[in-house]
């Protein structure tokens, strides 16, 4: 069954671009600004297991800690050996899908107003980012493309190009 604790963020207005169905894919580099822990990337990569990494691509799952082997950065909301390439009746099933985000959006918006309401005291009280994007992971099967269980998650990274933030939904 499908079970979903909050709703996943939607945006109307924006390219979305889906991952081709299958176990272990990823996209092609994505330009996209970000800093992370000191450092400014340039490039980030959406896997289907659950990833967005910066740099380089991840290409496979394995079951290890983190940092995974290459010593490769990433941003993980949910890292599992997800295959999208099962077959299930639910509507919306085993997509995984990316786009950039207006900065005038209703979830950069949405977002925008927790930035500055739960981290004002640490001079985020008028915080506004210049990027936006998100990553969706929608009702996602297992390896071996098992649909018993499905997982919905999604995570949304802001950017001002000196301060960001992720927000992850399950």
């Amino acid at each position: 069954g499908f079970i979903s604790a909050y709703p996943i963020f939607t945006e109307a207005g924006t390219t979305k671009t889906l991952l081709a169905k299958g176990d272990d894919n990823y996209s092609s580099a994505i330009s996209f600004n970000f800093a992370f822990f000191g450092r400014t990337y340039t490039t980030l990569y959406v896997n289907n297991n659950g990833l967005i990494s910066f740099d380089s691509a991840v290409t496979t799952f394995v079951s290890e800690a983190f940092p995974i082997s290459g010593q490769r950065i990433v941003v993980a909301p949910f890292w599992a050996d997800v295959d999208t390439a099962g077959t299930t009746s639910v509507l919306g099933a085993n997509q995984v899908s990316y786009q950039t985000l207006s900065t005038t959006g209703s979830v950069v918006t949405t977002l925008v107003g927790f930035i500055r309401t739960n981290k004002a005291s640490e001079g985020f009280s008028t915080w506004s980012p210049t990027r936006g994007f998100m990553a969706t992971w929608e009702k996602v099967g297992a390896y071996s493309r098992r649909v018993a269980q499905l997982n919905s998650f999604q995570t949304n990274l802001l950017t001002d190009g000196s301060f960001s933030f992720c927000f992850f939904v399950y």
